[in-house]
């Protein structure tokens, strides 16, 4: 697994989205909360242990967002 971004959501917890390629060549999002350690290890939590975020409901959001 190579993680190949994260975006951060910070407030009273850490929460991110966790975008990494698989050993297949796959590209997946993974959704979580982190202890705030440090990125390195709140990324590998979160690809480890984070909810699958499936493109289909980030494209359904956007609609939302855009009114659609």
């Amino acid at each position: 697994m190579e993680i190949i971004d994260t975006f951060w959501f910070s407030g009273e917890t850490q929460m991110g989205i966790v975008i990494i390629k698989n050993q297949i060549g796959e590209l997946k999002a993974y959704l979580g909360t982190a202890s705030g350690a440090d990125e390195k290890t709140d990324s590998e939590y979160i690809a480890d242990n984070g909810v699958r975020l499936h493109k289909e409901t980030l494209e359904s959001i956007i609609k939302k967002l855009e009114g659609k």
